[in-house]
């Protein structure tokens, strides 16, 4: 799915909520990954260094909620859209 709804919070913080998407009962199973060319990166287990920020997918009973930090001092989140899949395991 693509995500392009980021609010800017304090500082370089980016925060973009996927409401409703995962059973609060399967959060421990639930992983997030995104998709980046032909490559699937895990970032709800601790994040990644991802275009100059730090982005990570956590998780608030049936949401899931992706933060990025920009550690540019532009003020200009250097995307628009990231392409995001869940996957939760049985």
């Amino acid at each position: 799915m693509l995500v392009g709804n980021w609010e800017k919070g304090t500082g370089e913080v980016y925060t973009a909520t996927l409401k409703g998407i995962i059973d609060y009962r399967n959060a421990a199973h639930v992983r997030v990954y995104l998709r980046v060319t032909n490559s699937v990166i895990l970032i709800s287990s601790g994040g990644i260094v991802f275009m100059n920020g730090h982005l990570h997918a956590g998780f608030n009973n049936t949401d899931i909620q992706l933060v990025y930090q920009y550690f540019g001092i532009d003020g200009q989140i250097p995307f628009s859209n990231l392409n995001i899949i869940v996957v939760v395991h049985g």
